[in-house]
């Protein structure tokens, strides 16, 4: 398992928002560590503008400026020169909520008696998004080759996503403690969930253990377990459509 280690963003006195931003990014690019180092940098810069105004927590600023490597300006300078950079982040925020909607449709399905594939995922996934406003404005047209693509990018991440499905989970640096841990407790669960899950005409499981991220920390991560809630109406309208490729 890849290990995103979150000791040396650890504040004395249990303040994590400066473990938020290492996770944001790997969220967001998963395989391009040059564009992971991007979002830190950006991340970094605004959480600390934040700080500064509200005259927060000196150690977290602390720990954020000594983020401010050689690297860390080099970073900055791309995200600076690149005028689609906050166009492309929300893409990638988008690329990442869909890879977890896939993961939570899976999980949801199985757990229902339902056989939950990433075939039927993908379908409902779309089903889905059809009446969703896009609030980005940004095209991103769905349909079952654009998924594949997707889940095979952001699968490794894709436990990160799902666990961002109550607002108040949702990845930020403006996020209270309480709800970071929440959020990687979930994020655990959604991780042990697919790494045993296998559906019946597939010969590997949803989640692989060689390349499924995972953060390593001192502080401790609360258990949770969870349901998921039964089909409604319309979702079960969708399902009836569906027909197996």
């Amino acid at each position: 398992m890849p290990i995103l280690d979150l000791k040396p963003y650890e504040v004395f006195g249990g303040n994590l928002v400066a473990c938020v931003v290492p996770v944001v990014a790997l969220t967001l690019y998963p395989g391009d560590p040059h564009r992971q180092e991007e979002v830190l940098a950006w991340t970094v810069m605004n959480t600390l503008a934040r700080l500064e105004q509200h005259r927060e927590d000196e150690l977290v600023r602390q720990v954020l400026t000594d983020m401010q490597t050689p690297t860390f300006w080099r970073a900055l300078q791309r995200t600076s020169a690149r005028g689609d950079f906050l166009t492309e982040f929300d893409r990638a925020k988008m690329r990442g909520a869909l890879a977890g909607r896939i993961l939570c449709w899976v999980l949801r399905l199985q757990a229902l008696g339902l056989e939950g594939s990433l075939n039927k995922a993908r379908y409902l996934t779309i089903e889905e998004c059809r009446g969703i406003p896009n609030p980005l404005r940004i095209p991103l047209p769905l349909n079952d080759a654009i998924l594949r693509a997707i889940w095979q990018q952001y699968a490794c991440v894709s436990p990160f996503w799902a666990a961002q499905n109550d607002p108040e989970d949702r990845l930020s640096p403006d996020m209270t403690t309480e709800n970071f841990l929440r959020f990687l407790a979930s994020a655990k669960e959604y991780a042990r969930l697919g790494l045993h899950h296998k559906s019946t005409r597939s010969r590997d499981f949803l989640l692989t253990a060689e390349t499924l991220w995972v953060v390593q920390c001192s502080f401790p991560i609360p258990g949770v377990t969870f349901s998921f809630a039964p089909l409604d109406q319309i979702e079960h309208q969708w399902l009836a459509r569906y027909r197996r490729p």
